[in-house]
């Protein structure tokens, strides 16, 4: 009976992979909050063809840009605390991709 309450007690270890896909989708939340700040005002683009760009982005453009980052992180986050849902939220981002 002790065995099972010592491996209960013993953390599971997440693999190096579920980390590395962590740190890249959080890099990818810094690139949305430096969309967003562009976007808004707080950064400026100076060159003409980068102006031109973000001028023609249209809704679904911006949704996906805000969306996918999101989505890309909370599945991660899932992932290191093992959570089913994770591999759902990850077809959920191959789709809105």
């Amino acid at each position: 009976m002790e065995n099972v309450y010592e491996q209960q007690a013993q953390k599971i270890k997440v693999p190096v992979v579920a980390w590395i896909i962590f740190i890249i989708s959080f890099l990818g939340i810094v690139g949305l909050l430096s969309f967003l700040a562009v976007i808004l005002g707080y950064l400026s683009v100076d060159d003409p063809h980068m102006k031109e760009y973000y001028a023609s982005l249209g809704v679904i453009d911006h949704l996906k840009v805000i969306i996918n980052p999101i989505l890309a992180f909370v599945a991660s986050f899932m992932l290191i605390r093992k959570k089913l849902i994770a591999v759902k939220l990850f077809w959920a981002y191959a789709f809105f991709i």
